[in-house]
């Protein structure tokens, strides 16, 4: 069996170089596309992928809406089929588009049971995948029936024309001869996505009665911080205008850069939006005396809190932080407790996305990032990889497909943006 691995092609990013639009304005996939295609059919002689795994961040709801993201998308689900580039498509949400992993949630746990008249049922939180490619098979832990449940196909032409199409969120566990590989977008080593988990990890509120363990379980890195993704991954590509404000100051946030020559106008920028925002947070709440004084010591720190800002996307350095270092720590021995309740040894190789800097493509050149040592794996190291990203930037940061096959055999391609 072969498997190929992708992921944040942020179709709905205008920056986005999967798809293009031809001379009449329709939208139709690029020579970004051909080029991946290349890539996967000089690894299989021209014969479909038995899966083709989208390991997150592939439409991009947190800068667009559904109206505008999906219109661009079935583009390029349609030329997946078109092609014949994969039997099988397995579909990790990342950030950027985790509510299609809400939207599962609702329509089969809410929706479907209120339509027959039934009482919803509890959210699970998670579905694991593990990807068996010794005996070939492909196992979800909770929702079977994608025919019946993933709405996500709507994405093809139409049912004739389509193929079967899986969601996993967050990990998806590869079984080859030698090791058990472990797929994750990567986004839950940001604070951002662990916040609460973290900030109430060890609270005994109400003794006995409201207690908050650490976040343990890769369930608990779901639920405990709902209230902080939910707005963060979608909400904000649904605002109207506001949307517009949003990406500004995320595009000033990616390219504050002392090496850019655009970094002083990009920080006045972001400093002007800030302190726009703030006299209106000010005019709304009234604020005056001793309390404007810590009003404006609130906002003199997040300006230089935006000055610092430790960016995710095109950090070299990321793995390497001190912060992210422990919750993938933290991340990966909750991901083996996962992967031992499906009898799976300890993953001894994990592939992300969400950095959109490509690592392990070639052992000499870009060999995979070893993790500190860890004490699951006996004392040695795990092995990192990243498939980059497929946005438009200045900085020459790349795509990758990687393609795993039965043997453990892993072959990385750099594309370049």
């Amino acid at each position: 069996m072969k498997i190929g691995i992708i992921s944040d092609t942020h179709i709905g990013d205008d920056t986005s170089t999967i798809i293009e639009k031809d001379k009449t304005g329709r939208y139709q996939t690029s020579q970004k596309f051909e080029d991946l295609k290349t890539e996967i059919f000089k690894h299989t002689q021209d014969k479909p992928l038995d899966y083709l795994i989208l390991n997150g961040d592939i439409l991009d709801f947190a800068i667009n809406s559904f109206y505008g993201a999906c219109p661009k998308a079935r583009v390029f689900f349609q030329e997946i089929y078109n092609v014949s580039l994969t039997n099988h498509i397995i579909f990790l949400p990342g950030n950027h588009d985790k509510h299609i992993w809400d939207g599962l949630e609702w329509q089969c746990r809410v929706m479907k049971k209120m339509e027959k008249y039934e009482d919803p049922e509890k959210f699970i939180g998670k579905q694991t995948g593990i990807l068996d490619l010794v005996e070939g098979k492909f196992i979800l832990d909770k929702i079977h029936d994608t025919d019946r449940d993933v709405f996500i196909k709507g994405l093809f032409k139409n049912k004739s024309e389509s193929i079967p199409i899986s969601i996993v969120h967050p990990n998806l566990y590869i079984k080859t001869k030698k090791e058990v590989i472990l797929v994750t977008h990567g986004h839950m080593l940001d604070l951002a996505w662990t916040i609460i988990s973290e900030i109430v990890a060890g609270l005994k509120v109400i003794p006995g009665e409201m207690e908050f363990p650490e976040a343990t379980k890769i369930k608990d890195y779901e639920t405990y911080n709902i209230p902080i993704t939910s707005m963060l991954c979608t909400a904000s590509g649904q605002a109207g205008d506001i949307t517009k404000l949003i990406n500004k100051i995320e595009h000033y946030l990616y390219n504050i850069n002392p090496k850019d020559v655009q970094y002083e106008k990009n920080l006045r920028s972001l400093k002007h939006i800030v302190e726009t925002l703030w006299e209106g947070i000010n005019k709304v709440f009234n604020i005056s005396g001793l309390v404007s004084i810590f009003s404006f010591i609130a906002k003199r720190k997040i300006l230089m809190m935006c000055k610092d800002y430790k960016k995710t996307r095109y950090n070299e350095d990321y793995f390497k932080d001190k912060e992210v270092k422990e919750r993938f720590l933290k991340f990966y021995n909750a991901s083996c407790v996962e992967a031992e309740h499906h009898k799976l040894s300890p993953p001894t190789k994990v592939f992300f996305g969400h950095t959109h800097d490509v690592m392990g493509t070639d052992e000499k050149t870009d060999p995979p990032m070893k993790t500190q040592n860890l004490e699951r794996l006996g004392g040695i190291p795990a092995l990192l990889y990243n498939t980059g990203g497929w946005l438009k930037n200045d900085d020459r940061y790349n795509a990758a497909v990687f393609i795993i096959d039965t043997d453990g055999g892993i072959d990385g391609r750099e594309i370049e943006i």
